[in-house]
C-alpha cells in the first residue's frame, strides 16, 4: 500500500482476506518499500515489526490493535539501512526484537501490555538477523546476532552473558544463529563466511 504498512490475515484454504490492520505509515527505502519482518503468533496474539521499527500487537481473530510502540525511535535509533528486517520472537510472556538504537540494542516487552521488561546492549546496530532462543552450555538464552557482534543474553533479566565481535560490510549479519552440540554457528554475507563458536562455561562465566 502506498500510504501504510499492514498486517493481513488470509484464510489458509481459500486465500480470502479475513482482516487487514494498519500498523504504521508507509515505509520507503531504496532497497525496497514496505515491511521486511515475519509476524510472530502466540496464543491469541499476533506481533508484527514494521520496516521503520514499530512493534505492534494485534488480536489474532480480528486484527484489532492491542498495543503499538515505535521502539527504534523511543530508544534513540533510526531504521537500519535496509529497513528493520529482524522478526520478533516470543518467549513465555515476552516479545523480543533487535532495535539497534543508541540506548538499547535489544528490547524485550511484556507481550500482554507492551511495557518494556528489559533492554540489553547500547550502540550496536540492529543488523538483519532475527533473535533466537538457543541452549548454550545447558542454559536457555536469547542469542542476538546484531550489526557487529553475536551475544548471549539472559532471557529473564536482559543481562549480557557473553559476546563475540563479528563485523561485516554494511552491518549485514542476516542469518539467525543455530546451535550445534551446544556451540553456536553464525554465517554472514559480504564475503565474510561462517564461524562455529566453541562455548564453555565455568561457574557463571562463559568463554567463546
Amino acid at each position: 500500500d502506498a500510504d501504510s504498512q499492514f498486517v493481513v490475515a488470509l484464510d489458509a484454504k481459500t486465500g480470502a482476506s479475513m482482516w487487514r490492520t494498519e500498523i504504521a505509515p508507509s515505509y520507503r527505502n531504496q532497497m525496497g518499500n514496505g515491511p521486511r519482518a515475519t509476524p510472530a503468533i502466540s496464543g491469541s496474539a499476533v506481533f508484527a515489526f514494521s520496516g521503520d521499527g514499530v512493534l505492534a500487537s494485534l488480536e489474532l481473530k480480528n486484527g484489532n490493535s492491542r498495543w503499538s510502540r515505535n521502539l527504534v525511535k523511543e530508544y534513540g535509533g533510526k531504521p537500519a539501512d535496509y529497513g528493520m528486517a529482524g522478526s520478533p520472537i516470543v518467549w513465555n510472556d515476552l516479545v523480543i526484537v533487535h532495535t539497534g538504537a543508541a540506548r538499547a540494542t535489544v528490547v524485550a516487552c511484556d507481550a500482554k501490555s507492551g511495557e518494556t521488561r528489559w533492554t540489553s546492549g547500547t550502540g550496536d546496530s540492529a543488523g538483519y538477523s532475527s533473535p533466537t532462543v538457543l541452549k548454550v552450555s545447558g542454559q536457555e538464552q536469547l542469542v542476538a546476532f546484531t550489526g557487529s557482534s553475536v551475544a548471549g543474553i539472559d532471557l529473564k533479566s536482559g543481562t549480557k552473558l557473553w559476546q563475540y565481535p563479528y563485523r561485516t560490510d554494511y552491518d549485514c549479519n542476516i542469518a539467525s544463529p543455530i546451535s550445534i552440540n551446544g556451540d553456536i554457528f553464525i554465517s554472514a554475507g559480504e564475503n565474510h563466511g561462517s564461524t562455529l563458536l566453541s562455548m564453555t562455561k565455568s561457574g557463571n562465566d562463559y568463554s567463546v
